[in-house]
Protein backbone atom coordinates (compact mmCIF):
# COMPACT_ATOMS: atom_id res chain seq x y z
CA UNK A 1 0.00 0.00 0.00
CA UNK A 2 1.35 3.30 -0.76
CA UNK A 3 1.93 5.86 1.84
CA UNK A 4 0.51 9.16 0.92
CA UNK A 5 1.64 12.46 2.43
CA UNK A 6 -0.04 16.15 2.39
CA UNK A 7 2.62 18.74 3.07
CA UNK A 8 0.94 21.99 4.23
CA UNK A 9 4.04 23.99 3.47
CA UNK A 10 3.59 23.20 -0.20
CA UNK A 11 1.69 26.19 -1.13
CA UNK A 12 3.94 28.43 0.84
CA UNK A 13 7.26 27.84 -0.40
CA UNK A 14 5.44 28.47 -3.73
CA UNK A 15 3.89 31.24 -3.14
CA UNK A 16 4.99 32.62 0.17
CA UNK A 17 7.77 35.29 0.46
CA UNK A 18 9.47 36.86 3.09
CA UNK A 19 11.55 40.57 3.01
CA UNK A 20 13.41 41.96 5.89
CA UNK A 21 14.54 45.51 6.00
CA UNK A 22 16.07 47.47 8.65
CA UNK A 23 12.63 48.64 10.44
CA UNK A 24 10.12 46.00 8.58
CA UNK A 25 9.83 42.88 7.89
CA UNK A 26 6.98 41.99 4.94
CA UNK A 27 5.45 38.71 5.00
CA UNK A 28 3.09 37.73 1.54
CA UNK A 29 1.79 34.63 1.15
CA UNK A 30 -1.70 33.09 -1.34
CA UNK A 31 -3.32 30.04 -0.79
CA UNK A 32 -4.84 27.66 -2.89
CA UNK A 33 -8.43 29.32 -3.58
CA UNK A 34 -6.63 32.75 -5.27
CA UNK A 35 -6.80 34.58 -1.55
CA UNK A 36 -3.39 36.17 -0.49
CA UNK A 37 -2.58 37.83 3.27
CA UNK A 38 -0.21 40.73 3.59
CA UNK A 39 1.64 41.27 7.06
CA UNK A 40 4.34 44.18 7.30
CA UNK A 41 6.13 44.25 11.08
CA UNK A 42 7.36 47.36 11.86
CA UNK A 43 9.42 48.66 14.31
CA UNK A 44 9.95 52.27 15.87
CA UNK A 45 12.08 51.21 18.44
CA UNK A 46 9.46 52.57 20.99
CA UNK A 47 6.50 51.26 19.02
CA UNK A 48 5.58 47.92 17.48
CA UNK A 49 2.93 48.00 14.91
CA UNK A 50 1.53 45.51 12.38
CA UNK A 51 0.08 46.13 9.18
CA UNK A 52 -2.29 43.41 7.93
CA UNK A 53 -3.99 43.18 4.88
CA UNK A 54 -6.37 39.81 4.04
CA UNK A 55 -8.43 39.43 0.17
CA UNK A 56 -10.17 36.31 1.16
CA UNK A 57 -11.51 34.87 -2.26
CA UNK A 58 -13.59 32.33 -0.45
CA UNK A 59 -15.39 34.33 2.41
CA UNK A 60 -15.56 37.49 -0.48
CA UNK A 61 -14.06 40.00 1.96
CA UNK A 62 -11.40 42.05 2.45
CA UNK A 63 -9.77 42.90 5.93
CA UNK A 64 -7.16 45.87 6.78
CA UNK A 65 -5.80 46.53 9.85
CA UNK A 66 -2.57 48.95 11.29
CA UNK A 67 -2.53 48.56 14.93
CA UNK A 68 -0.20 49.15 17.60
CA UNK A 69 0.93 45.96 18.96
CA UNK A 70 2.37 44.40 22.24
CA UNK A 71 6.33 43.73 22.86
CA UNK A 72 5.15 40.35 23.10
CA UNK A 73 3.23 40.25 20.15
CA UNK A 74 5.65 41.52 18.21
CA UNK A 75 8.28 39.08 18.74
CA UNK A 76 6.15 36.09 18.54
CA UNK A 77 5.00 37.36 15.00
CA UNK A 78 8.62 37.18 14.24
CA UNK A 79 9.31 34.08 15.49
CA UNK A 80 6.94 32.21 13.57
CA UNK A 81 7.89 34.14 10.44
CA UNK A 82 11.74 32.91 11.03
CA UNK A 83 10.24 29.27 11.74
CA UNK A 84 8.53 29.48 8.02
CA UNK A 85 11.38 30.41 6.40
CA UNK A 86 13.25 27.42 8.32
CA UNK A 87 10.77 25.01 6.86
CA UNK A 88 10.98 26.86 3.67
CA UNK A 89 14.61 26.27 3.25
CA UNK A 90 14.92 22.82 4.56
CA UNK A 91 12.71 21.19 1.37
Amino acid sequence: MAKHEIDPFETLRKNGHIWEGEKATLWYHERLDGSFCLVVLYNFDDKKRRLFLEVNNFKRKVEFKNEDISDDLYLHVLMEIEALKGIANSK
